[in-house]
C-alpha cells in the first residue's frame, strides 16, 4: 500500500463498520482521502442514522476531502479521458480520476474499478 490512500465510499463503510484488517493497513498511510462524491454517497445513504453521521463526522476529521474545482483543468480532463475511456459512471470516473490524480491507492470493494489499468488499486 502507497502512502497516499483514497477510500472509495465501501472502504469508508468498512472501516466505520470495524474492519479490522483494514483499519489496520489503513493505519500506515500517511495520507488518507475522499472524493467529495463518497461524501455525498455516504451522506445519501437511506435510513442512516444519527450516530451513523456523527461518526462520519469524526472520521472526516482524519481525512482530506477532495472536491473538483473549476480551476484544476488537470484533473478535470483526467476525470473526462478516464470516464470516456473506460465507460464509467460520472461519480466512480471522478473516483477513480482523483486517485490517479494524486497517485494514491484507491481503496475499495468495487470490481469495477479494475478496468482503470492506470489506478492502483487495494481490494479488500
Amino acid at each position: 500500500m502507497k502512502d497516499k490512500v483514497l477510500l472509495d465510499t465501501n472502504a469508508v463503510i468498512a472501516v466505520l463498520s470495524g474492519h479490522d484488517l483494514l483499519v489496520r493497513q489503513l493505519s500506515k498511510a500517511k495520507w488518507l482521502g475522499i472524493s467529495v462524491i463518497s461524501h455525498i454517497e455516504f451522506l445519501s445513504f437511506p435510513n442512516l442514522l444519527d450516530e451513523d453521521k456523527a461518526l462520519f463526522a469524526e472520521y472526516l476529521k482524519q481525512l482530506v476531502v477532495l472536491g473538483v474545482e473549476e480551476n484544476n483543468t488537470d484533473l478535470i480532463e483526467t476525470i473526462v479521458r478516464v470516464r470516456k475511456q473506460y465507460r464509467l459512471k460520472l461519480p466512480d470516473a471522478i473516483i477513480a480520476a482523483m486517485a490517479i490524480y494524486q497517485n494514491a491507492d484507491l481503496v475499495t470493494a468495487d470490481h469495477g474499478f479494475h478496468a482503470v489499468s492506470e489506478l492502483s488499486i487495494v481490494q479488500f
